[in-house]
């Protein structure tokens, strides 16, 4: 799951990692697949981050999480 938010520092996205990863460990089953929650800060670097999983690992289900 790329998301946009965290901020730029590394603080930031941490904290933004483990409120993600403690909500979504509450909505679905941590067991396989699994889920990886990746901070990106910027709404352009969670969207280019993004299109370079779906490039790089094409068989991964790749979810990007932006607000409007």
């Amino acid at each position: 799951m790329y998301m946009e938010g965290g901020g730029d520092s590394k603080e930031g996205k941490a904290r933004l990692r483990q409120g993600m990863s403690e909500f979504v460990g509450k909505v679905v089953s941590q067991k396989r697949p699994g889920w990886r929650i990746v901070a990106c800060g910027s709404r352009n670097d969670a969207h280019d981050a993004f299109q370079n999983a779906n490039h790089t690992s094409p068989e991964t289900f790749n979810v990007l999480l932006v607000d409007s």
